[in-house]
């Protein structure tokens, strides 16, 4: 429970505190443009990371409230969503997921990224430059993922993304780990139920 309530009160709490000042100096003067930083675990389930999922949905959540208060005011709101990028809280999860050779750890959790890789803090840099930008005027209350096409995968097919996502590829060094354990027969058995699971009906089944 002190994990959670610490977690909640940096990514949730932080968050309110900061739009709530912030959002009052903007609106006495009929401008600004607040970005949050949610993530791409704001936007579905994420395994057993629970607190930090709880409070990137509440970010998003107060992304779209803030936006439609100050909107009248010309402030816009928005939210950024990151997939996992290169920066030391992906470092910490390579090191907890393979102690002894963390950069085993990191191929397995790009697996989950269309575009093959981590993104970079100039990534999501880019994209906040542009959302503040007078280019960006019409956009508010807008959630936006930077992510290497993660979302996408996401909207293709919901119950495949729920499964290769969680949380940042976690499930992958779980499964690798369980099957490292596996007889060679059972790993073989265990590849044909996997196949028949995703064996589609034909004609002659219907």
């Amino acid at each position: 429970v002190d994990d959670f309530d610490r977690v909640m009160a940096v990514n949730a709490r932080g968050v309110f505190l900061g739009r709530k000042h912030a959002g009052a100096y903007m609106a006495a003067r009929e401008t600004g443009v607040i970005v949050n930083v949610s993530s791409i675990s704001g936007m579905g389930g994420g395994g057993n990371i629970f607190a930090y999922t709880a409070s990137k949905h509440a970010v998003i959540g107060m992304t779209k409230s803030a936006a439609l208060h100050y909107a009248a005011r010309n402030v816009r709101v928005v939210a950024l969503c990151p997939c996992p990028t290169n920066t030391e809280m992906m470092a910490f999860a390579e090191r907890s997921a393979s102690p002894d050779d963390p950069a085993a750890a990191r191929p397995m959790f790009q697996a989950a990224i269309p575009l093959g890789r981590y993104g970079e803090p100039a990534d999501v840099a880019n994209v906040l430059a542009f959302v503040v930008s007078d280019q960006a005027a019409f956009l508010t209350g807008t959630i936006i993922p930077v992510d290497g096409g993660l979302t996408a995968r996401c909207t293709a097919g919901r119950r495949r993304c729920l499964r290769s996502t969680r949380p940042f590829g976690h499930w992958r060094l779980e499964e690798s780990a369980r099957h490292a354990r596996l007889h060679p027969a059972e790993r073989s058995e265990s590849r044909r139920d996997r196949g028949a699971r995703r064996r589609r009906p034909g004609r002659g089944d219907l």
